[in-house]
């Protein structure tokens, strides 16, 4: 799919402003390719007169590549705008991008000024100034918020961006967030001028002020009151913003004097060096060979080789090629409940009182069910964890693998309150204040040499025909058992319906759910093992059912426990949801059919996913 025409105009409009002048051929000393930000490339240039990145004497531009989007959304690194579109019939989304997960999954992109652009994917759409709302957006759903401020430009010209695009790639100065930019308007972007004999000249722009060898008092000031550009009387008066030359200060005789300028040098090979005029220090990875994204357990990822990550940063290293911008580079799995694993960094599992399996680890190799609840004291606070790493917190209480959070078993008063909705397990209890785990399983054997027996954790011991053709269907008063003649007649007193009937369809009273239909669409109608036909309501307490059998549910969708937040609480009621044997949408389930199918399934976790965290 081609890049769209608007976002074309909007990635050529930035170039501009980046690139303007950005590169001269050199006449003398070595030279080679500079390239530059989005898709510019320029060869025969001397490293001080590339404004972009120089990639080493005699080289060329085939030496600067990007990310190549393919027309089945798929990506492909390291290619140059040429071999993107001949050799993969591919759209070239700039210098310098790689290939993240979705990198090319196509969505809505909401710009600073609340516009929205469909059919662009997320590189497209952060290289021109956006924000990408996922994949599969549109902008008919989507609501664009306002975000960044006005951005001044040195030639006086405006446009809106964020602090960050403002100033590392623009070069601009940042008139705060949420203020407007009216490009129309040319007082916007000027301000007092204060000239070497101490004059100040109202209305200039930062490059007018620059070329008659003054100083810029920025954006919005003018020349009224007393002289802005007299001797100073505070270091106040003296600042330039301009953290990188240092702080100045005001001496006893009323004269500016310089600051001393940050030393910015991490002593690390894997990042550029460089000052922010408003942050100050900045590292940069540079993607030199041998570095990668160093993860630390506690700090932030950082460019790293990686000797460097495991003896100085004590992380661990992710690979040679891997960067700190890649979505997700320093998750790992981690385990909140026996059925909950999300993918998230350490310090976020801590905060949720999880088990973390380490970086990089997937949810598909951890195995939640091995751990339990860990009560620890004073406060009873509850931290899914293994016996292992329990055993290790001073006074902390194990009590068992398979014991979940939630609802918190560390403080209570009766049985009731520890019950963990598993009658495989038995029945906990309450002792000295804490859940205990059940010590009588239940033994599903019926005796019955026509049933398979098993254990549900949801409603207990089942006992299901095996098909043994000396069985079949024995009716009782109020329900139908799998039975031979001996068993149904002198046991259990049942009318035998014959060797090979069975109970389903059932011969003794309903066969199926669609005789127990009430043509209610707000019902759940069962017939049940016993042959009795049950409804149930198909919505959650206190939620409307219209006339279509759609349950209206507040939003966010989602929020299966009602508290405004889409969290790990309503994945736990999806999931449970999606257990249950008894239908297409199980009763009082309504609100987890979030596709509205009709059906309970795997389609309806993606659309919770879209939610989580609203």
């Amino acid at each position: 799919m081609p890049i769209p025409y608007e976002l074309r105009v909007r990635l050529a409009a930035a170039a501009m402003i980046l690139l303007a002048g950005a590169v001269r051929p050199s006449e003398a000393g070595p030279t080679g390719a500079c390239c530059e930000n989005f898709f510019g490339c320029s060869e025969n240039v001397a490293p001080d007169e590339c404004f972009g990145v120089y990639l080493g004497d005699g080289s060329t531009c085939e030496q600067c590549t990007g990310a190549c989007c393919l027309p089945d959304e798929t990506c492909v690194e390291n290619q140059t705008p040429e071999s993107c579109s001949t050799v993969h019939a591919g759209n070239y989304e700039g210098n310098f991008t790689f290939c993240p997960p979705t990198a090319c999954q196509r969505g809505a992109c909401c710009f600073a000024d609340e516009t929205c652009l469909d059919g662009v994917n997320a590189l497209e759409c952060e290289s021109s100034q956006g924000v990408f709302q996922g994949a599969a957006t549109d902008c008919d759903n989507t609501v664009c918020e306002p975000f960044g401020g006005t951005c001044c430009l040195g030639f006086g010209g405006c446009i809106r961006a964020t602090l960050s695009d403002c100033v590392e790639f623009l070069g601009g100065e940042f008139l705060g967030e949420g203020t407007d930019c009216d490009p129309n308007d040319p007082t916007i972007c000027t301000g007092g001028c204060c000239l070497a004999d101490e004059d100040c000249v109202p209305s200039l722009n930062m490059q007018q002020c620059n070329n008659q060898g003054g100083s810029y008092l920025g954006s919005g000031t003018d020349c009224a009151g007393p002289s802005p550009c007299s001797p100073c009387t505070t270091d106040q008066d003296c600042g330039d913003a301009d953290v990188c030359n240092g702080a100045e200060t005001c001496d006893e005789q009323g004269n500016c004097q310089p600051g001393t300028p940050p030393e910015c040098n991490d002593q690390n090979s894997c990042t550029d060096d460089s000052c922010d005029p408003l942050a100050g220090c900045r590292f940069t990875d540079n993607a030199a060979a041998g570095c990668g994204a160093c993860c630390k357990i506690s700090g932030p990822c950082v460019a790293s080789t990686a000797a460097g990550c495991q003896f100085q940063e004590a992380g661990t290293f992710r690979g040679e090629g891997t960067s700190c911008d890649e979505p997700g580079i320093c998750n790992g799995a981690c385990c909140t409940g026996i059925d909950t694993c999300v993918s998230v960094i350490f310090g976020a599992c801590a905060e949720a009182r999880g088990s973390f399996f380490g970086i990089g680890v997937s949810c598909l190799d951890a195995d939640c069910s091995q751990l339990g609840a860990c009560c620890v004291p004073p406060e009873g606070v509850c931290f899914f964890a293994s016996q292992f790493d329990c055993l290790f917190v001073p006074e902390a209480v194990f009590l068992g693998n398979r014991i979940d959070c939630t609802p918190d078993p560390c403080f209570c008063t009766d049985d009731q309150q520890c019950q963990d909705g598993d009658l495989c397990n038995g029945q906990e209890f309450c002792e000295g204040g804490f859940c205990r785990p059940g010590n009588v399983i239940p033994e599903c054997d019926d005796g019955n040499p026509c049933t398979t027996d098993f254990c549900d954790p949801a409603v207990g011991c089942r006992f299901l025909p095996n098909g043994n053709p000396d069985c079949g269907a024995c009716c009782l008063a109020d329900n139908c058992q799998p039975a031979n003649e001996q068993l149904c007649v002198n046991k259990i007193g049942g009318v035998y319906q014959g060797d090979g009937t069975t109970c389903d369809p059932n011969p003794c009273r309903c066969s199926g759910d669609a005789e127990c239909d009430d043509d209610d669409p707000c019902t759940v109608d069962m017939c049940t093992p016993e042959g009795i036909c049950e409804d149930s309501p198909l919505c959650p307490e206190g939620v409307n059912c219209d006339p279509e059998g759609h349950c209206d549910c507040p939003p966010p969708p989602g929020d299966l426990n009602f508290d405004e937040t889409v969290d790990l609480s309503d994945f736990a009621i999806l999931v449970d949801c999606f257990r249950q044997p008894l239908g297409a949408v199980p009763p009082e389930c309504g609100c987890a059919d979030l596709n509205h199918d009709g059906l309970i399934n795997v389609h309806d976790f993606g659309e919770f996913q879209k939610n989580f965290g609203r």
